[in-house]
């Protein structure tokens, strides 16, 4: 493991995804330094585990901490996506979604502490997956009318703080069935997968982080699920950085 953070997802009859990362703050870490494994419980009390990651890569359980919200209950991956579980820069915040209570979850994060700051409405209903960059925020709603939401964390408070216009509706409507939600290393574009319909949306953002210039493509392959990376092969920077940059992801099918 070259880098401290790492997101994974872990299944103990229930869905669960844990970010691994490592308990001093220095970017770049030794492969055998010790961490921790932050994993989301999504039970009706949600909550997030805490596990001691030894040199070794072995695990020990070290506490839980509850979201104050619910998760979206027992089954075999009742939420079917990636990113419900993610942590900040410098890994001094932890962000979780409760699919169950329709809200977010801030953390302060101490190595294998955990101290909530916030619980905030999602904006929309069972929120499946969130996209960080910065302070911006933005959070994928996967119930009734699914919809993104965009918010920025005030700094000292750790506050979500939804930005007015942000809001919008999935090109997929009731079907969409979204599987993750994700902003560019450059805080460009904002990429929603669709496994309901078989379809990546796309929004430019603004330097205010509102979401325009949307668009639709076919994801080419059956239910597009997680995907990791956003590539500028070549971009023509124009008037406010945003309009003529040339992005793409590896997207993974389910």
């Amino acid at each position: 493991m070259k880098r401290r953070t790492v997101i994974l997802r872990y299944a103990v009859a229930i869905l669960a995804v844990a970010a691994v990362v490592g308990i001093s703050a220095s970017a770049a870490v030794a492969q055998d330094d010790p961490g921790a494994v932050y994993v989301l419980t999504n039970q009706t009390t949600n909550s997030v585990m805490v596990f001691a990651r030894a040199a070794d890569g072995t695990l020990s359980f070290s506490g839980s901490f509850a979201t104050g919200g619910a998760g979206a209950g027992t089954g075999v991956d009742p939420l079917g996506s990636q990113g419900s579980l993610v942590i900040g820069r410098w890994h001094r915040r932890l962000f979780a979604v409760n699919a169950g209570s329709n809200d977010v979850s801030v953390f302060a994060v101490d190595g294998l502490n955990l101290r909530l700051l916030d619980r905030a409405s999602s904006g929309g209903r069972k929120p499946m997956s969130v996209a960080l960059h910065g302070d911006l925020v933005y959070v994928v709603n996967g119930g009734g009318t699914p919809n993104i939401q965009g918010f920025h964390v005030e700094p000292s408070s750790g506050h979500l703080i939804q930005i007015p216009g942000s809001s919008q509706p999935l090109p997929g409507g009731a079907s969409a069935s979204p599987g993750q939600i994700g902003i560019s290393p450059d805080g460009d574009v904002l990429l929603v997968t669709e496994k309901g319909t078989n379809q990546i949306d796309t929004w430019t953002l603004t330097d205010e982080g509102l979401p325009v210039n949307g668009q639709v493509i076919a994801s080419h392959g059956a239910v597009p699920f997680g995907f990791h990376g956003f590539h500028l092969p070549s971009p023509q920077r124009g008037l406010n950085n945003r309009s003529k940059a040339q992005h793409s992801a590896f997207v993974r099918d389910a």
